[in-house]
């Protein structure tokens, strides 16, 4: 895999951000990562190609070899899965996880190792979501919040999935609640669609973008099996680009099903994008790069059910309030974030 992305990636000037998921990462041996550290470096310096590690864990196991590992800086971003709310997480004997976490994360803080939060919008948690802010924001910690959306097979999400309506009344909660806040946690999503309103209302044409002008794809999904998804489509066979552990990254940008995939990514961004006020300073990615679960339609016309809505509601209260002075000359738009944006 390494080598065919150096070969490719070759002096193009691209920073590779490599994100460890799964399933549970951190059950690979102590070495795992440290040998994937050795084989990136040998492999892709050579090739001007600078690269990134993060991780997505549990955290139901951390030990001193973990620690060590992390101290390491082999991960620049560290992403810990916590929903506190539903009963969700149990271990093989049906015992809840969350407190064997929060320890854990407390030893995280303990040897500062900086770290991020993910916790699913479920509807056992939909219920909760001031306690999960003033939780976060009790430990100073960033976090994002995840619609339970992709499913590994039928009905798998009946009980648990949130309508699009829900999503952005939560979206909305989660903004008014940063709003108050006098501490400076984030919270992606929310973080990122504040950024494209202020940009809007500042008419920064210049830093407009379009999802889809660059040749190459921003994001790939690898199943373990090494083949090669975008993240539209992944794991869905009719449109599996091909197998990077044994194909050249050349073909599998070149395949039927490379074109395919990214052709009906446009035509939804086409569709949905093109003639709404924030397109340019919203990218258009939601739409490209939606899962079928994320596609909303409504008499059979695809519809932007959140993003678009959710950019008003901001929109709106910032324009009617008097913060918005104060939050556009603020370092928030050139804020980073210590977590990792990425599906669990």
């Amino acid at each position: 895999m390494i080598i065919n992305m150096a070969s490719y990636y070759n002096n193009k000037g691209f920073t590779m951000d490599f994100v460890w998921h799964g399933g549970e990462p951190m059950l690979n041996e102590k070495n795992y990562f440290e040998q994937i550290y050795e084989l990136q470096k040998r492999y892709l310096h050579p090739a001007n190609i600078t690269f990134n590690n993060s991780i997505q864990t549990n955290l139901t196991i951390l030990n001193g070899g973990h620690i060590e590992s992390f101290k390491k800086g082999i991960f620049s971003n560290i992403g810990v899965s916590i929903d506190l709310f539903g009963d969700q997480r149990v271990d093989t004997y049906g015992k809840l996880s969350d407190e064997r976490v929060i320890k854990n994360m407390q030893k995280l803080q303990d040897n500062g190792i900086p770290f991020g939060c993910i916790t699913v919008l479920s509807q056992k948690t939909l219920p909760h979501l001031h306690k999960i802010y003033d939780f976060y924001e009790q430990i100073n910690t960033s976090f994002r919040i995840l619609p339970i959306y992709r499913t590994s097979y039928e009905l798998q999400h009946d009980g648990n999935s949130v309508s699009p309506a829900e999503i952005l009344e939560a979206y909305k909660l989660l903004f008014n609640r940063w709003l108050i806040s006098e501490s400076n946690i984030q919270v992606r999503p929310i973080q990122d669609y504040i950024l494209n309103v202020i940009r809007m209302m500042n008419h920064n044409d210049i830093i407009k973008q379009y999802y889809g002008e660059r040749e190459d794809e921003i994001l790939f999904i690898i199943n373990t099996n090494g083949d090669l998804f975008s993240n539209a489509n992944a794991y869905t066979s009719q449109y599996n680009y091909g197998n990077i552990f044994t194909t050249p990254m050349s073909e599998i940008l070149t395949s039927a099903n490379h074109t395919k995939s990214k052709q009906e990514g446009l035509q939804r961004m086409q569709a949905t994008c093109t003639k709404c006020t924030y397109y340019g300073f919203c990218s258009g990615f939601y739409m490209a790069e939606a899962t079928p679960e994320q596609r909303y339609y409504s008499e059979d016309t695809l519809q932007c059910s959140i993003i678009k809505p959710f950019h008003d509601y901001i929109y709106e209260t910032l324009r009617d309030s008097d913060i918005y002075d104060s939050i556009a000359s603020s370092t928030f738009p050139n804020a980073t974030l210590n977590m990792q944006d990425v599906e669990t």
